[in-house]
C-alpha cells in the first residue's frame, strides 16, 4: 500500500473538478504523479485518467484492458453460434466469442441441422427422413417397419429391417423370407421335394418326402433311430425299421435267436426258449438239484425251478435223489434201481462167521437193514475157520493167536517164566518177570543180576575196582588187585577236569574225569570245546583272549591301497581293529588309492567313486550348448556338462536363436526384422523386401488406414495393419470391447451392439415396475412401455407383479411366485381346510392340516391313531395270515388302506407309521405246544421298549403262532414262534423288538421233566440250549438253534439263519404217510415259516410261525426268536424241552418278562407322544 504524503490542488478549469496526487520525490529526483487516484501511477496506469483502469482491475467486456494486462476482454467474453437458417438454435461447427451476440450468431449450438430453419431442438417430429427435433433419431418411430425384399417376391428378410414413412421399391410389409435371393422361396410358395425350404416354416421337403432308414449291416433292415429324408432312396438306407441291432447283419427279424444275451431275432425278448441253441431243462419240484425227466422245459439259462439233468426217481421228495443216502426205509431213495440195499443210512454191519463160534470175519462185512443167514454183528474173529480161535479165548504155547489180540501165545496159561535181562548178560531180575512160550527177546531164563543196566555185572562176573559189586554177591571191590589211577575234578560237568583238584580211584568215580585239560572248571562254557566270544576271556582253553573268529567279533575288510575303503571279498570277523583292515567294504577297486566311495569323479572311464556309473558328475566335466537347430552354434541359455559331447550340443554358444538353422553367427542378414548374423543389429546392411506399414497413433495395435508408409524393418509407432476405424482413440479398434456409447468402439459398423452395459428391458403394459420375461429387448437405453424388472404373471393388471402381497386362497397368485395359492407355508402340501373371506371353513382337498407350518407335513398324521394290537389274526399253524385274514379280523379306519397297511409276504403285516413320535411297543412270543401227557406248556417271552419313529417309517410286524402236535407219547410238540418288529429301509432289514417263543414240551411218558427254564423264550438275545441230558446249543447273534442227540426235532429259527433240521426216524410210507426230516423254522428273513413236521405218529408237530421248530420222535422243536432255540432228545430214554428263543431290544424304558398265558403272541404299539 502507497502512503501519500504532499499536498492537493485542487484546479477549477473548464467547468470539473481535478484531483491530481503529487507524491514524494523518487531516488532520482522526480514526482510520481497517480492522475486517477487508482493507487497507480502513470507509469504504472496504462490508463492514468480513469481510476476504473489499472493493474489488477477486474476486466469488464467492453472492448477495453480494464486490468492493464495488454488484452482486452480475454476470459470474459461468450461464445456465441452461427444460426444461418435462422432458427435461433446454432451450429456448434462454426463459433466465434464477443460481448455481444453479432448478427446470425445466438448463444446455444445444438442445431443438428443449421441448413433446415424446421430442424431443431424441441421441433416437431415429421415422418420425412429426417430427425426434425435434433434428438439422434430420424423420425422417432414414426414410420413404419418394412422388410427389405431383394427377390420381389413379396416377403422380405426379417434381419434386414428399414423404417421408412412409405413403402418403397424393394420394401415388403411381411417377413419370413428365407431366402431374400430366390423369388420362388416365401412362405406363399409350395414345398418341392428338392432338400430346400421352399415355404419358409423351417422343414425341409416336409409333406413331399419320404423317410427312409439307416441299414448299416446291409440285412435289408433299418435303424428306426438313423432317419433321413429324402425323395429318392439313398444308398445305405431302406423304407423299414425293423433292425433292432444295425451293426450285426445277422441280427434282424428273420435271424436266428441264440443263447447269446442279445436279441437276435429283434422280437423285443432275449434268448427265449427256441433258440437255436437252447438246452433242456428238468423241473426239480424238490429242490434237490436233480430234475424230473417227466416235466421239462427248453430255455437259455437254467429256469428257476430247473435243472440240467433227468436224474430224479422221486421229484416231491428232496431227500430222494442220485447220490443221496440210501435208508432202510422200504425206498429207493438213490434212485439206483434198488431198494434198501447193501449200505443203506440205517443199517448195521454183519460179519460172516464161517466156524459158528459167533464172531465174524471183520474183513468181509455186509451193511443191511437186517441180519442175513450165518453173519454176525460182531467182527472180532481173526481166524473164522478155527472155533477155538475167538475173542477171549485161552493163549496157548502153539503158535497161534488164540484169543485174537494179535499177539500169538502171549500169556499162554503153559508157558514157562522168564526174567528180565536188560543189559543181555544171560542174568535177570526176579522182579519182573513174564510167562511165554519162548524165551522173548531181552528176557534171561536165570536171575540174580543185581544190576541189569550193566553187562559186565552178573553172579558169574570178577570182582574189579571199581566202587561197584560186580558179582552180585553184595560186597564192593572185595579181593580186587589192580592199581589206583588219578582222577580230575569236573565241576562244570563239561566233560575237562581242574589241574589243580585230583584223587587217585581204582575205579571212575563219579563227578571226575581222567583229564586235567579245563581252564576255568566253573564254567560250562568253558573248555577246550568251548566257542570263543568277543567277551575278554579265553573260553576255548587255547591260550589266546578273543582271537580271529571269535563270536560277536565285527568283520574288518582288507584296504590294500590305504584309501580307507576295504574289499568285499577279502574279510575277516575281529573282536578289535586289525591293522591293514576297515569296517567298509564299499571299495570297487582296492589296488588304486584314488577310486572309493565318495571319490572325485573324472574323466577317465573309470567309476571313481564306487556308484557303478563312470564319469558321472566328472568335476572336470566341458561345457556344451544345446543346438536344437543343428545348425552347429550354441544356445547359451542351455548347458549340459558332461565329458564327451552329447548328441544335439556343442561346444560353443554363439546361436542368438536356436530354433532357426539359418540364425547364427555365420548367417546372412536379410530384411526379414531378425538378427540372423547374430551380431546385435537387425537388417543391418540389406537392401531386401519393404513391407507396407500403417501409422498407430493411440498406440492400440491397429493402425489408419488412411496413413501407411514402406519399411524394412519394424518401424516405431507404425503397425502392420490398418484396421483401426478411429486411431486417436485407443479405446477404439476391431474386435475391442462394445460399451453404451453411442460410439463404433469395435470397428464393425455396428453401434452398441451387444455393448457392455447394455440391458435387457420388459415389456411392462400395466406400468407396474414389472415386464413379462418372455416379451424382452436389449438396449443401450431403456425404452418406453418396458422395465428392468421381469416375472410380471398378468401385465394387464398392475396390482399383480412380485412385489404384490399375496393373498392367500382366492386363487390368484398376486405375487408371481409361481406356488400353489392353497400352500401358504411352502412345504409342497396343500391346505385341506381354509377360512374364505367371510370367515366361513372351507374344504379344499389338501392333506396339509396347519399350512402355517412347513415342518413334516405340518405335524399332521397320515391317519388318527393311539394304539394297536397286531395279532395272528386268528390263523393257526407254521403260515401266518394273509391280507384278506386281516382285512376281516381288524377294525381300525386305517387297516383297509393298503397305502398304510398291507401284507405282501405271507404272514408279514407291513404297517407305515402314522406321525413322528415315541412308540411303546410290547411284542410277545408264542407258546410252544404241550399235549395232555406233556409237561405243562412253555411261555413266550414278553419284551418292551420305547422307540422314536418317523411318520411314513415302514415297519414289517411278524406275530408268532403257538406249535403244533397231538401224539400223546414221542415228545413231537413243535416249538413256538418268536415275535418280530422290524424296521425296512429300501432292502434293509433292521430288528427293533423280537419276543423269543417258547420251545415245545416234552412228553411225561418219556422225559423226567427238566427243567422249563430251557424251553421258555429267553429273555437274552441267544436261544435256549437244551443241556438236561445232551448239550444242543441255542443260537446266537440272530442266528438259527442246532440240534444234538440220537433222536432230534427241528431247531427255532433266527433273525438270519434257519434253525438246523432234525433225524429222519422213519420215511414216508404207507404205515409213516408223515415220515422224514422234522424242519427247522425259517429266520425272519426267509419268511419266518414254521418247521414242517414230517414225523412217525403225530398228525401235525409243525413249528409255530414266527421260526419255530417241528417236534420230531424224540425231541420237541425249538422256539424261534432274534437266536433259535436248540433241541435234543433220546427214543426211548429222556428228553429235554425244545430250547426257547431268545430276544432283542432296541428300545430305551426297556423291560423283559415271561408271559402268563397259553397261545399266539402279539405285538402291541402304543403312541405316547
Amino acid at each position: 500500500m502507497r502512503i501519500w504524503a504532499g499536498v492537493s490542488l485542487f484546479l477549477i478549469g473548464c467547468g470539473e473538478e481535478v484531483k491530481v496526487a503529487i507524491g514524494e520525490p523518487s531516488s532520482e529526483g522526480e514526482v510520481v504523479v497517480d492522475s486517477d487516484g487508482d493507487g497507480y501511477t502513470s507509469t504504472e496506469d496504462c490508463d492514468d485518467a480513469d481510476p476504473q483502469i489499472y493493474p489488477s482491475a477486474q476486466e469488464y467486456c467492453d472492448g477495453i484492458d480494464n486490468n492493464c494486462n495488454g488484452q482486452a476482454d480475454e476470459d470474459v467474453m461468450t461464445e456465441f453460434y452461427a444460426d444461418a437458417d435462422g432458427d435461433g438454435f446454432g451450429s456448434d461447427n462454426i463459433t466465434t466469442e464477443a460481448c455481444e451476440a453479432p448478427n446470425g450468431f445466438v448463444t446455444n449450438g445444438s442445431d443438428c441441422d443449421d441448413t433446415d430453419a424446421t430442424a431443431y431442438p424441441g421441433a416437431s417430429e415429421s415422418c420425412d427422413g429426417v430427425d426434425n427435433d435434433c434428438n439422434g433419431a430420424i423420425d422417432d418411430q414414426l414410420g413404419e417397419v418394412f422388410y427389405v425384399d431383394s427377390d420381389g417376391d413379396g416377403f422380405g428378410n426379417e434381419e434386414d429391417v428399414r423404417e421408412a414413412c412409405t413403402l418403397d421399391i424393394g420394401l415388403s410389409t411381411l417377413a419370413g423370407d428365407c431366402d431374400d435371393e430366390d423369388s420362388t422361396i416365401s412362405p406363399n410358395a409350395s414345398e418341392s421335394c428338392n432338400e430346400i425350404d421352399d415355404n419358409c416354416n423351417g422343414e425341409i421337403d416336409e409333406g413331399v418326402s419320404l423317410a427312409f432308414y439307416a441299414d448299416l449291416d446291409g440285412d435289408s433292415y433299418g435303424d428306426a433311430t438313423n432317419i433321413v429324408y429324402a425323395c429318392t432312396l439313398p444308398s445305405g438306407y431302406v423304407q423299414n425299421t425293423s433292425d433292432c441291432n444295425d451293426n450285426d447283419s445277422l441280427i434282424n427279424p428273420a435271424g436266428d435267436e441264440y443263447c447269446d444275451g442279445v436279441d437276435n431275432d429283434c422280437d423285443g425278448e432275449v434268448d427265449e426258449a427256441f433258440a437255436v441253441d437252447a438246452v433242456v431243462f428238468y423241473e426239480d419240484n424238490d429242490s434237490d438239484t436233480f430234475g424230473n425227466p417227466d416235466s421239462i422245459m427248453t430255455a437259455c439259462t437254467e429256469p428257476q425251478g430247473y435243472v440240467d439233468n433227468n436224474d430224479d426217481c422221486d421229484d416231491n421228495n428232496a431227500v430222494v435223489k442220485p447220490g443221496g443216502a440210501e435208508y432202510c426205509n422200504g425206498y429207493d431213495d438213490d434212485c439206483n434201481g434198488l431198494v434198501d440195499e447193501e449200505g443203506a443210512v440205517g443199517g448195521i454191519p454183519f460179519y460172516p462167521d464161517f466156524d459158528g463160534d459167533t464172531y465174524g470175519d471183520g474183513d468181509s462185512p455186509t451193511v443191511s437193514c437186517s441180519q442175513p443167514d450165518g453173519f454176525v454183528v460182531d467182527s472180532q474173529d481173526c481166524n473164522d475157520n478155527d472155533d477155538d480161535v475167538f475173542p477171549g479165548a485161552p493163549e496157548l504155547c502153539n503158535g497161534e493167536d488164540d484169543d485174537c489180540d494179535d499177539e500169538p501165545d502171549e500169556e499162554a496159561i503153559d508157558g514157562p517164566m522168564f526174567y528180565l535181562d536188560s543189559d543181555g548178560d544171560g542174568y535177570g531180575l526176579n522182579t519182573s518177570t513174564v510167562q511165554a512160550c519162548e524165551q522173548p527177546d531181552g528176557y534171561a531164563q536165570e536171575d540174580g543180576d543185581c544190576d541189569d543196566a550193566n553187562e559186565l555185572v552178573s553172579p558169574t562176573a570178577d570182582e574189579l575196582c571199581n566202587g561197584e559189586d560186580d558179582n552180585c554177591n553184595g560186597l564192593i571191590d572185595d579181593g580186587v588187585l589192580e592199581p589206583f589211577s588219578r582222577w580230575y575234578l569236573d565241576s562244570d560237568g563239561d566233560g575237562y577236569g581242574d589241574a589243580g583238584e585230583s584223587d587217585l580211584f581204582c575205579y571212575t568215580p563219579q563227578g571226575y574225569v581222567d583229564n586235567s585239560d579245563d581252564c576255568n572248571d566253573n564254567d560250562f562254557s568253558v573248555s577246550p570245546d568251548g566257542e570263543e566270544y568277543c567277551n575278554g576271556y579265553d573260553d576255548n582253553c587255547d591260550n589266546q583272549i578273543d582271537e580271529l573268529g571269535a563270536i560277536g567279533g565285527l568283520l574288518y575288510y582288507l584296504d590294500s591301497d590305504g584309501d580307507g575303503f576295504g574289499a568285499p571279498l577279502e574279510e575277516v570277523s575281529s573282536c578289535s581293529s586289525v591293522e591293514g583292515y576297515v569296517l567298509d567294504s564299499e571299495d570297487c577297486d582296492d589296488n588304486d588309492d584314488d577310486v572309493f566311495p565318495g571319490a572325485p569323479e573324472l574323466c577317465n572311464g573309470e567309476d571313481d567313486d564306487c556308484d557303478d556309473e563312470p564319469d558321472e558328475e566328472a568335476i572336470d566335466e566341458d561345457v556344451f550348448f544345446a543346438d536344437s537347430d543343428g545348425d552347429g552354434f550354441g544356445n547359451p541359455t542351455q548347458t549340459q556338462s558332461a565329458c564327451s559331447q552329447p548328441v544335439g550340443f556343442v561346444s560353443n554358444f554363439g546361436d542368438c536363436d536356436d530354433d532357426a538353422d539359418l540364425v547364427n553367427p555365420s548367417g546372412t542378414e536379410i530384411c526379414n526384422e531378425i538378427d540372423d548374423d547374430c551380431n546385435g543389429d537387425i537388417d543391418d546392411g540389406v537392401s531386401g523386401t519393404y513391407v507396407l506399414w500403417y501409422v498407430d497413433a493411440d498406440d492400440d495395435g491397429f493402425g489408419d488406414p488412411d496413413e501407411s508408409q514402406l519399411f524394412c524393418g519394424i518401424p516405431e509407432g507404425f503397425v502392420e495393419n490398418g484396421f483401426d476405424c478411429d486411431d486417436n482413440d485407443n479405446d477404439i479398434y476391431p474386435n475391442a470391447t462394445e460399451y453404451c456409447n453411442d460410439e463404433d468402439d469395435d470397428c464393425d459398423l455396428a453401434i452398441d451392439e451387444d455393448a457392455v452395459g447394455i440391458q435387457t428391458f420388459y415389456l411392462d403394459e400395466d406400468q407396474d415396475g414389472f415386464g413379462v420375461t418372455n416379451e424382452a429387448v436389449e438396449s443401450c437405453f431403456q425404452p418406453d412401455d418396458y422395465s428392468e424388472l421381469s416375472n410380471d404373471c398378468d401385465d394387464g393388471n398392475e396390482l399383480i407383479n412380485p412385489d404384490i402381497e399375496e393373498v392367500w386362497y382366492d386363487g390368484i397368485d398376486q405375487n408371481c411366485d409361481g406356488l400353489s395359492d392353497y400352500d401358504q407355508d411352502g412345504d409342497g402340501v396343500e391346505v385341506e381346510f381354509y377360512l374364505d373371506v367371510d370367515g366361513l371353513e372351507v374344504e379344499h382337498g389338501g392333506s396339509d392340516c396347519d399350512d402355517q407350518d412347513s415342518t413334516a407335513l405340518s405335524g399332521c398324521a397320515l391317519y388318527e391313531f393311539t394304539s394297536h394290537t397286531f395279532t395272528s389274526c386268528s390263523v393257526t399253524g407254521r403260515t401266518g395270515p394273509t391280507y384278506s385274514h386281516c382285512l376281516a379280523y381288524y377294525s381300525t379306519d386305517w387297516h383297509s388302506d393298503s397305502d398304510y397297511f398291507v401284507i405282501i409276504t405271507q404272514g408279514i403285516q407291513i404297517w407305515t407309521v402314522p406321525e413322528d413320535g415315541v412308540y411303546r411297543i410290547t411284542a410277545t412270543g408264542a407258546s410252544g405246544y404241550a399235549v395232555s401227557n406233556s409237561y405243562a406248556n412253555s411261555y413266550g417271552a414278553v419284551i418292551q421298549g420305547d422307540v422314536q419313529l418317523s411318520q411314513g417309517d415302514s415297519l414289517q410286524i411278524l406275530v408268532g403262532q403257538m406249535g403244533g402236535g397231538n401224539a400223546t407219547h414221542g415228545n413231537e410238540n413243535g416249538g413256538g414262534g418268536g415275535s418280530f418288529v422290524v424296521m425296512q429301509n429300501l432292502n434293509l432289514y433292521s430288528p427293533i423288538i423280537v419276543a423269543g417263543g417258547g420251545g415245545g414240551a416234552p412228553s411225561v411218558s418219556y422225559s423226567s421233566g427238566c427243567n422249563i427254564t430251557d424251553g421258555n423264550g429267553q429273555l437274552g438275545s441267544s436261544g435256549g440250549t437244551t443241556s438236561c441230558y445232551t448239550t444242543a446249543l441255542g443260537g446266537n447273534n440272530g442266528n438259527g438253534g442246532s440240534t444234538a442227540g440220537t433222536y432230534q426235532g427241528g431247531a427255532g429259527g433266527g433273525f438270519y439263519s434257519d434253525g438246523a433240521h432234525g433225524y429222519i426216524h422213519c420215511n414216508p410210507s404207507s404205515s409213516y404217510p408223515e415220515g422224514g426230516q422234522p424242519q427247522g423254522g425259517a429266520s425272519f428273513l426267509n419268511g419266518g415259516e414254521g418247521g414242517y413236521g414230517y414225523t412217525c405218529y403225530s398228525p401235525n408237530p409243525h413249528g409255530g410261525f414266527g421260526g419255530g421248530g417241528s417236534g420230531g420222535l424224540g425231541a420237541p422243536g425249538g422256539g424261534g426268536g432274534y437266536s433259535g432255540g436248540g433241541t435234543s432228545g433220546h427214543w426211548s430214554s429222556y428228553a429235554d424241552y425244545g430250547g426257547g428263543g431268545g430276544s432283542f431290544n432296541t428300545g430305551t424304558n426297556q423291560s423283559a418278562s415271561l408271559s402268563s398265558s397259553v397261545g399266539d403272541g402279539s405285538v402291541h404299539i402304543e403312541l405316547l407322544d
